[in-house]
């Protein structure tokens, strides 16, 4: 309706679209509490992020993006449109702990803003490599962090996309592609599960020796 609405309004949507989870009295009550508190956060702090003209849940199933002969998909929760400079802006929103950079204080953490970082990353790939939007340049990508800090702030951590980042995410999947194809499943075993064991194993999977 292009008007704004009330916070009762979206805890009724809310608890609408919780119920069809199909989740026990128990799990519900204690995720739409969970959810309103947020809510309610959010709407005091961040209405200037809400707008009509944002792209919401943008599916590029149908956008027939190839990676060399791999075929890649998803869907992006929110884009920002700058149609004047034909740049779009890539958010990802994110319900668990929020981060405040992208250095990680444990290897739990470095493991995780990993792949958050890839995400953004292969969301450019999506946009660029698609049907309808490849006019249109990523530069960067953020993530949206719902849940907000004992201050009650809600988290923004953007990410610049370099060009290195996305060769070498091309490389990775194109990689992985021809493994799953073949049905090659490499023994992960001798990698350390920390981020730098990660990191090798990716440098493998791109330059073949695994």
């Amino acid at each position: 309706e292009k008007k704004f609405p009330s916070i009762k309004e979206v805890k009724d949507i809310f608890k609408n679209n919780l119920k069809k989870e199909r989740m026990d009295q128990k799990d519900l009550k204690k995720y739409l509490i969970k959810g309103n508190d947020v809510w309610t956060i959010y709407f005091k702090t961040e209405k200037d992020r809400v707008n009509s003209s944002h792209w919401i849940e943008t599916n590029f199933r149908t956008q027939q993006v190839m990676i060399q002969n791999a075929h890649i998909t998803g869907k992006i929760d929110k884009i920002i449109s700058n149609d004047k400079e034909k740049i779009l802006d890539v958010y990802d929103f994110k319900t668990g702990k929020y981060h405040k950079s992208w250095q990680g204080k444990n290897q739990g953490e470095k493991i995780q803003l990993h792949g958050y970082k890839r995400q953004l990353i292969f969301y450019k790939l999506l946009v660029e490599g698609s049907r309808d939007y490849s006019l249109y340049k990523v530069d960067t990508g953020y993530l949206e962090f719902l849940s907000p800090t004992p201050k009650n702030e809600i988290i923004l951590l953007p990410y610049k996309i370099l060009q290195d980042d996305v060769e070498r995410l091309k490389k990775l999947i194109i990689a992985v592609d021809k493994k799953i194809k073949k049905l090659d499943f490499p023994d992960i075993s001798k990698y350390k599960p920390t981020i730098d064991g990660i990191i090798d194993f990716e440098n493998d999977l791109i330059s073949g020796n695994i």
